[in-house]
């Protein structure tokens, strides 16, 4: 079994984007950090920066900033293979009104910088001047690449917190700090393989803790020897393609991925994550990436759920709706409304932090199936937005 760091993820506040030196420095930390944990034995598979919300560094976003500049940036991060995240487009409840055609244009000319737009938040409920912004962005983004991966890079999020170590719902906020994210997804998987309703939730606690403890006390003596803050780590445990949480839950459930009782699986996953021993960060429960997972794809491709489904395992578990396809003709209105009933679910639940990452598909019908060029992507039929 394979288990991997999926991110090291530094923040950092930008009091400009001109000035590249802060960026450079971000590269510097996260290359050190990945040779420290290469040493003790452990794979890191990327590395990424998080920014403050890029309407705080540039007040009058996005008038004053050309995308020359953003070109710039996205070389210096392609030569040393670091993703970046702008953070939160809308720093309150509004957003200027040329942020749409900006960012669709910055999506579309870089490669390695990402960025998201809060929808709700338990200060300002939901942001309704919002919900049609961000969903034209989303639409917007699928007319203009053919296989939705212009939204690979786009997200809305509800209640999210700061220094998330995964993209593209990460931001910063604070001094200067590093956080990890995981691909735990094996280690559940072979954990709950060899588990019961009765024991899984302390079996899943008991070998995720043995795995994760000696990773944070290389990170807190790090912390102890220089100027970054560790702000902890993000226990999700995402999917690859080579380790399904789709086959975790089936382990327990017995059952193929969404029919019952899948939802309680969810539930004895994310019940087992919010008790972990270790300093936790941005979602910290369980992920249903479904593009990003050979078994969720395939049970998807087998009608076996369906988008309410998935918003109904989101009450239970950690990120709400990611990597989805979806037709090409789903109009910016049906998105919105989408959009909302993820924010309401939040709020409703003690504003409990969910995204969304739609993938519209170019002339895709519902049902179609879908490849990617993406080599994090599995195929995947398109689903209805209902």
């Amino acid at each position: 079994m394979t288990t991997n760091i999926r991110t090291i993820t530094v923040g950092i506040s930008p009091s400009s984007y001109t000035d590249l030196s802060i960026l450079e420095d971000a590269i510097h930390q996260l290359q050190y950090l990945e040779q420290q944990l290469h040493d003790e034995g452990y794979s890191v598979q990327t590395l990424r920066i998080a920014c403050d919300s890029i309407g705080t560094a540039q007040p009058n976003f996005p008038v004053t900033l050309s995308h020359h500049l953003f070109r710039d940036i996205d070389s210096l991060l392609s030569h040393h293979n670091v993703m970046l995240s702008l953070g939160q487009i809308n720093t309150g409840p509004t957003c200027h009104s040329d942020t749409v055609p900006w960012i669709v244009e910055l999506l579309s000319i870089t490669s390695q910088i990402y960025c998201n737009m809060s929808i709700a938040s338990s200060s300002q409920g939901i942001h309704h001047n919002t919900l049609p912004i961000a969903a034209d962005i989303c639409y917007k983004l699928g007319q203009k690449f053919n296989k939705g991966e212009g939204n690979f890079k786009f997200a809305v999020t509800t209640s999210m917190p700061a220094n998330c170590p995964f993209f593209p719902a990460a931001y910063h906020r604070g001094p200067k700090s590093f956080s990890l994210g995981f691909e735990l997804a094996g280690l559940v998987e072979e954990t709950l393989k060899n588990s019961d309703w009765d024991n899984a939730e302390k079996n899943l606690i008991d070998s995720i803790n043995q795995f994760l403890l000696p990773i944070e006390k290389l990170c807190l003596s790090y912390q102890q020897q220089s100027p970054w803050a560790y702000t902890g780590m993000d226990t999700s445990p995402a999917p690859g393609l080579n380790a399904s949480i789709g086959q975790a839950i089936e382990h327990l459930s017995q059952k193929p991925f969404g029919e019952s009782p899948t939802l309680s699986a969810c539930g004895i996953i994310t019940g087992a994550l919010k008790k972990l021993a270790i300093k936790s960060c941005g979602y910290s429960g369980l992920m249903l990436p479904v593009t990003e997972d050979l078994v969720l794809a395939q049970r998807g491709m087998e009608n076996r759920y369906s988008l309410k489904e998935l918003l109904l395992f989101s009450t239970v578990c950690g990120t709400g709706l990611d990597v989805i396809p979806i037709p090409g003709f789903t109009t910016s209105t049906a998105i919105s409304h989408l959009y909302r009933d993820v924010a309401t679910l939040s709020l409703k639940y003690g504003s409990k932090p969910l995204s969304v990452r739609l993938l519209p598909i170019a002339k895709a019908e519902v049902n179609d199936i879908v490849n990617f060029d993406n080599p994090y992507l599995t195929t995947s039929k398109v689903f209805a937005v209902t």
